[in-house]
């Protein structure tokens, strides 16, 4: 059930990498300018996504709606323990980011100006 916190078995075939590795191996390759966005709940379904320049804030995480896999045992509530995280600091929240968006390139123009980025459909019909 906490595969993907504890670590993936080597028989899974699966290998994931935090920030600080990714950041590695994208210098390593070339890129020497790189943006990370921070998709919640993950890549697959964001309904929200920070970046460095805009990071959550305890009044901002509650537009995060996380969903869950038929089946999902739901131990907490992950918007409170977010909240936990990020009160002493926005910056925590890095280092618990499930997935990432990368923009990588070799000039710094390049780089978009993208700073957060928000979805929801529970607004009102006449402002959808």
């Amino acid at each position: 059930m906490f595969n993907s916190i504890l670590g993936y078995k080597k028989e899974d075939g699966v290998v994931t990498f935090g920030k600080s590795e990714l950041e590695k191996i994208l210098k390593e390759v070339g890129f020497s300018n790189t943006k990370f966005y921070y998709p919640l709940p993950d890549y697959k379904f964001p309904n929200v996504i920070y970046t460095d320049i805009k990071l959550p804030s305890v009044s901002s995480i509650i537009n995060y709606t996380p969903y869950y896999d038929k089946g999902s045992i739901i131990t907490f509530n992950e918007i409170w323990a977010y909240k936990e995280i990020i009160k002493d600091s926005p910056n925590n929240f890095k280092l618990f980011a499930n997935s990432f968006f990368i923009e990588c390139c070799n000039e710094k123009d390049n780089l978009s100006d993208v700073c957060y980025v928000a979805f929801n459909n529970r607004r009102k019909e006449k402002y959808r």
